[in-house]
């Protein structure tokens, strides 16, 4: 997981639910373009290919997992 600061046994709780990609927008930025990401951190949630949730800035580590788990 790669958001720092977030608990690794909360984390072990979404192993094998969630697949977490991260992007260096400085070398891709024709991706960080296609995603309109203006700002880091950026987090999209995706739900069969589609964007259903952005995350902009920080967030508190028991709200980033709340939101994840009512995807799951």
């Amino acid at each position: 997981f790669f958001m720092k600061g977030v608990d690794q046994t909360k984390v072990d709780e979404l192993n094998g639910k969630i697949k977490v990609l991260k992007v260096d927008v400085d070398l891709n930025e024709d991706i960080a373009e296609n995603l309109n990401i203006m700002s880091i951190p950026t987090l999209g949630i995706y739900v069969g290919g589609e964007l259903v949730e952005k995350i902009v800035g920080l967030t508190q580590k028991e709200s980033l997992l709340d939101t994840l788990k009512k995807y799951l």
